[in-house]
């Protein structure tokens, strides 16, 4: 079945688009504010990227609005409470929490913001949630291009009249963990209130420690301990052009390069499956080149051109001629691009 036709599938890319996961609401509320099953692959591509833009401007829109409907990202996790010291990563996830819990920033925050006192875990959320009620609106920065010639000193008014499409508009997240929960939570913060303070806190363990910010944050507030893995990865999905789909991979160097093959072989078998990638000749690579460089004229003039170029690889029947150039093009793209009556005319 073509992928377009399964409205799983097209969730999935969708998914891939914005960089992560839907809430079943938010996939009900997007397929009803466009459903409709795409006729082709070019139509497909232009819903996915259509619904991914709407995802983005709902929750730039629930954001300014104070409302924690956010993004879903994979938790990061911690270790049990009484996780025994059998393992390097064990060892070496207890040494950095133990040193951040000596930091003087860590400590400050602790003593007069909690009064000294860890949460238990299943606090964290009802204590944010009335900190951000205490702490008053979301702050909402607004950036925009200064014209040329336009250098304001700290301090200075100006006076601009910009249209309103070149403003940008960002809003700071908290992020954090509710253990027990698959998914990082966030929560649109006043930037000068206590989860503002927690929220630079956060990003400067982040950095230091290796920590997702997430992680950081309940590690502030409850004292768990977050987990150091040894691989973490990452998968780039372009839409129009699987070619382009990317596997990133952050290692721990211990790690062998047996167990660093067998991680993304794994990995990948996920992704693409147990398909073989056929590698293409120098041919279909120069057919492919050829499609989309001299796309003019009919398929017989093209044909006429390419034996002129490449007399080695002759055509004589412009069927198996246009055959080829779909199928060389198509296979090193990974799909049919959004432009194929471009490059392929009648002959």
């Amino acid at each position: 079945m073509d992928w377009w036709r399964s409205a799983v599938e097209r969730r999935k890319r969708v998914e891939a688009r914005l960089g992560y996961a839907l809430r079943d609401q938010a996939w009900k509320y997007l397929r009803q504010l466009y459903d409709k099953t795409p006729r082709d692959a070019v139509e497909a591509e232009e819903l996915i990227e259509y619904l991914a833009e709407k995802a983005r401007d709902a929750f730039t829109l629930a954001a300014l609005q104070g409302i924690a409907t956010t993004p879903r990202e994979p938790a990061p996790s911690f270790l049990p409470t009484r996780q025994r010291n059998n393992d390097r990563l064990v060892a070496l996830s207890r040494v950095l929490a133990a040193l951040a819990g000596r930091d003087k920033t860590v400590l400050r925050f602790r003593q007069q913001v909690l009064g000294g006192r860890l949460l238990a875990p299943e606090e964290t959320e009802h204590w944010i949630t009335g900190q951000a009620a205490c702490d008053g609106e979301p702050t909402v920065w607004l950036s925009l291009p200064l014209p040329p010639g336009v250098h304001p000193k700290p301090g200075e008014t100006l006076s601009l009249t910009v249209p309103l499409e070149r403003y940008r508009v960002d809003v700071p997240i908290l992020s954090y963990v509710v253990p027990g929960d698959r998914w990082v939570r966030r929560k649109p913060i006043a930037i000068d209130g206590v989860l503002g303070q927690l929220h630079q806190l956060s990003k400067s363990l982040s950095r230091r420690y290796g920590w997702h910010e997430a992680a950081a944050t309940t590690f502030v507030l409850t004292g768990l301990v977050p987990r150091i893995t040894a691989m973490q990865s990452s998968v780039y999905a372009h839409v129009a052009y699987p070619a382009l789909q990317r596997i990133t991979l952050q290692l721990d160097p211990v790690l062998t390069p047996a167990e660093v093959a067998v991680a993304y072989r794994t990995l990948r078998t996920r992704i693409v499956g147990k398909q073989q990638i056929r590698t293409q000749s120098p041919k279909h690579l120069a057919l492919a080149v050829f499609a989309v460089e001299y796309p003019d004229g009919s398929l017989r003039e093209r044909m006429a051109e390419w034996n002129r170029r490449y007399p080695k690889w002759r055509y004589n029947q412009v069927t198996n001629f246009g055959r080829d150039l779909r199928t060389a093009l198509r296979r090193l793209l990974g799909t049919p691009t959004k432009h194929w009556e471009t490059f392929f005319g009648k002959p």
